[in-house]
């Protein structure tokens, strides 16, 4: 059987294990989507050390949802047992069984799965800063209805005390 060769397939390994295919889910994006929407939070009160912490909460609450429910779905989707988080920063993605180099030469299939299963990790990774947009777009919508409330409330109290004539 001929070799399958690859070269868009990635390997890791943690310490001294043998490397196994794997897909590298680290973002590298400064979001600069979502970057457009800090001058409006900024009219709203919220500075810069606000917004990145919102930023960052809402990350941390979409990586555990990335690692504890969609790459675990879309692992077995591709027919996988399970997808193990690896790396340093979490930034690896390997399905289990570990795939080896030489899986891919006796199994086209398990290729085949291991592509697709790449593609749509791919697809999430890339779409993420538009989700965190999405995200922190109706973030935005909320606050500013809730400052907008709480100073037409003062609004109204200022007006009915203009309006009071002292003696």
């Amino acid at each position: 059987m001929p070799k399958i060769v690859n070269p868009e397939i990635q390997y890791h390994a943690e310490m001294y294990e043998r490397r196994h295919a794997a897909v590298n889910v680290k973002v590298y994006s400064v979001f600069r989507k979502t970057r457009t929407l800090q001058p409006f939070f900024e009219r709203i009160g919220m500075d810069d050390e606000a917004f990145d912490e919102l930023v960052d909460t809402i990350m941390t609450g979409l990586q555990e949802m990335f690692w504890s429910e969609d790459v675990q779905e879309i692992g077995k989707e591709c027919g996988f047992e399970k997808v193990y988080s690896e790396g340093r920063s979490s930034g690896w993605a390997a399905p289990y069984p570990y795939i080896h180099e030489e899986d891919f030469e006796e199994d086209t299939a398990l290729l085949n799965h291991f592509l697709t299963f790449r593609e749509r990790l791919d697809e999430i990774v890339d779409g993420l800063d538009a989700y965190l947009f999405s995200i922190m777009k109706d973030e935005l919508f909320d606050r500013e209805n809730l400052f907008l409330r709480e100073r037409s409330v003062t609004l109204r109290a200022i007006r009915h005390f203009e309006g009071i004539k002292y003696a």
